[in-house]
């Protein structure tokens, strides 16, 4: 019984440290944060980065630690990543603003930069509302052949009409030189009967002393008549002139009128532009 005895004893001392005596399995680690990170340590001496990046980030999600947080950032820049690196650069200067890590950090931004920017499309500049182009028409590529014989042949289209000379304000221009040209009849009128009235006031002052009711009523008449003439010749010679620039701007008139008043006229007109 003594030999077994000591056969026993020799396994027992010899058995792992971390060993279950029950089932011969290895016992859990302490600190699972910890042994996540060692093993992306592992990955990443290897340059197994995708497997680095899962440990690490095991790591990060069981404990918030700036090691594990710069490491995955390492990682995706040595993949050729430079994008996600970027992130999680910013975030690990975020996060730890304070950490010794800084400087070096910047520096890596610096030099990944480049590389974001080739990678990063450029932002799409949004369009403006509209009416949605539709499909093209298709184009006739089709050449011109000779007619069958015996065919008819084919007549070209007739071209189109030429458009109607002058230019759109023609007629407002003569319309307003007619206008003015009244106008100025008028004012001829006017002054005739102007001299008619001043005539008729001389005959009443200077008539052998007597007072004539006739006289009198025609030269006020030819008096009224002339002022009629003066004003209403005015206002179309007036009128006359806008009517005409306005056929140079191609603006239409709608209606122009001389209201006579008493002791004169008013020229009334309204166009549109």
């Amino acid at each position: 019984m003594r030999p077994l005895l000591a056969v026993a004893l020799v396994l027992v001392a010899v058995a792992p440290a971390d060993a279950d005596p029950q089932h011969g399995k290895k016992k859990p680690p302490a600190d699972p944060a910890e042994a996540a990170y060692q093993d992306g340590r592992r990955h990443y001496d290897l340059r197994e980065w995708d497997d680095a990046i899962a440990s690490f980030k095991e790591s990060y999600r069981l404990r918030t630690d700036e090691r594990s947080l710069f490491n995955i950032a390492q990682a995706y820049r040595l993949k050729g990543d430079c994008v996600d690196a970027l992130g999680f650069y910013q975030t690990y200067k975020r996060n730890f603003p304070d950490a010794e890590g800084i400087p070096a950090v910047d520096k890596l931004i610096v030099d990944i930069e480049p590389c974001v920017r080739e990678k990063t499309p450029p932002p799409v500049k949004p369009t403006k509302p509209g009416k949605t182009p539709g499909p093209a028409e298709p184009t006739d590529t089709t050449t011109t052949t000779e007619p069958a014989l015996g065919a008819p042949a084919k007549t070209p289209p007739s071209p189109p009409p030429p458009p109607p000379a002058g230019s759109p304000g023609h007629g407002k221009r003569v319309a307003g030189i007619t206008v003015a040209s009244v106008g100025l009849v008028a004012i001829a009128g006017g002054v005739f009967f102007g001299l008619q009235a001043q005539s008729k006031a001389q005959d009443v002052e200077g008539g052998r002393g007597t007072f004539d009711p006739q006289l009198q009523a025609d030269g006020q008449a030819a008096d009224r008549n002339a002022k009629i003439l003066f004003i209403g010749g005015g206002a179309l010679v007036a009128t006359g002139v806008i009517v005409y620039l306005l056929g140079r701007s191609h603006s239409e008139v709608e209606h122009v009128a001389v209201v006579p008043v008493s002791g004169g006229g008013v020229l009334a007109w309204r166009a549109s532009f």
